[in-house]
């Protein structure tokens, strides 16, 4: 966030109460940080990523809320660019884009874009949360996100929107750097939720083709991820970033 081009921005940082060096950081930065943005930040025990999240909301002053998890990190002009689009576009609510994809160990895996198709939006969770940018009156309007989930909350609050007519605009450009693994690594666990999410906004007939293709998908993508792992040890990273560009794991 301290390297982008744009200006106008203030730091809310939630910790939840974490013994590592999470505060020792913020604590080293603040001065820093604060000579550029306005910054906030509270520790304290939560009821897992999305109270975080709500928190965060709460705090925030500003008309337009990006956040970032642990391990993510924008791209220079990405605020930028989710200022211009709203200013091109102030109807919308929600604004969005693509991903650069990293392994565990920070190296690039793949980029990965949003599928624009909201009609479609009730097959999967086909958008980039960790590019979102959401007014705060979108917020304000149709609440924030439900903690009882612990991993779905993004897909909940999405579809949720999507269904009482928030517009989403779609910036084709990678906005963050998402390193996988962390909340969303099990397969499984992401299934489940995404059953409860579809119960939970209306969607009750015919779920049993939808989560046939989830567990599809969920079964190719461990195996792309294992043949990836094993394949790094032997294929230079160059060219093996070539060939995992090629292979579209998106869709769910």
């Amino acid at each position: 966030v301290f390297a982008q081009a744009y200006p106008n921005i203030e730091y809310v940082i939630i910790d939840g109460g974490s013994t590592d060096r999470t505060l020792e950081i913020v604590k080293h930065c603040a001065l820093q940080i604060t000579k550029k943005f306005p910054l906030r930040w509270i520790s304290e025990q939560d009821n897992g990523i999305y109270d975080a999240m709500n928190k965060g909301i709460a705090l925030a002053k500003g008309e337009l809320i990006g956040i970032l998890n642990a391990d993510d990190f924008y791209e220079a002009d990405a605020v930028e660019a989710a200022v211009k689009a709203f200013s091109e576009n102030s109807q919308a609510g929600i604004f969005y884009g693509n991903v650069n994809l990293l392994n565990p160990d920070g190296t690039f895996f793949k980029v990965k874009k949003s599928n624009p198709n909201l009609s479609e939006l009730y097959k999967g969770f086909s958008l980039q949360h960790p590019t979102f940018f959401v007014t705060a009156e979108t917020y304000k309007n149709h609440g924030k996100f439900d903690a009882n989930f612990k991993i779905a909350g993004d897909y909940d609050f999405s579809l949720r929107c999507y269904l009482v007519g928030v517009e989403f605009c779609y910036i084709d450009k990678v906005l963050t750097n998402f390193r996988q693994g962390g909340a969303s690594r099990n397969k499984f666990s992401n299934i489940v939720e995404g059953k409860r999410v579809l119960l939970k906004n209306g969607y009750t007939e015919n779920l049993a083709p939808i989560i046939r293709q989830w567990k599809k998908a969920a079964a190719l993508a461990s195996i792309y991820s294992s043949a990836y792992l094993l394949a790094k040890k032997i294929i230079p990273l160059s060219v093996l970033n070539k060939i995992a560009n090629s292979i579209s794991i998106s869709k769910k």
